[in-house]
């Protein structure tokens, strides 16, 4: 069967089992299935989540985003999949950095700075993408660093 795990993890994706889904396209290769089409399903798939993200504005929706968005940058890099995981890892650090002084997290403030420090390397190397977006992101990111370092 053609594409056969890919239609699994479509239908694990469907149903909302989306660590399945992810583990299943992470295994595609190894049952024959091309990197570069396993690159572009898991991209497809992480755009449609960080669009959710978008709408939802939770961490954990924009974290889901980034495993399916490095997923396909691991099979295939792109700048789409780069700025996808810049954006939503832009995202994850103003939320945690939001959150960290009122719960006083030091996960949170790790993750903010590890999430900050994604955010900067993946925005220049998807800005081909989105030049405003490029442009006006990085200027976000060195607002956000003296808060968290």
């Amino acid at each position: 069967m053609s594409h056969g795990v890919l239609q699994r993890a479509q239908l694990q994706f469907d149903g909302g089992q989306l660590d399945s889904a992810c583990e299943a396209m992470r295994q595609a290769p190894t049952f024959g299935e091309d990197s570069a089409t396993v690159a572009t399903f898991a991209l497809a798939r992480g755009n449609a989540l960080y669009k959710t993200a978008t709408g939802t504005q939770k961490r954990e929706d924009y974290q889901t985003a980034i495993k399916f968005l490095a997923l396909a940058e691991h099979f295939k890099s792109s700048p789409q999949a780069k700025f996808l995981i810049g954006a939503s890892a832009l995202s994850v650090s103003q939320s945690a950095a939001t959150e960290a002084p009122s719960k006083q997290s030091c996960e949170l403030s790790k993750l903010a700075d590890s999430t900050l420090t994604e955010a900067e390397i993946n925005l220049v190397g998807g800005r081909s993408v989105a030049q405003d977006a490029a442009t006006t992101y990085p200027e976000y990111v060195a607002k956000l660093r003296p808060y968290i370092t």
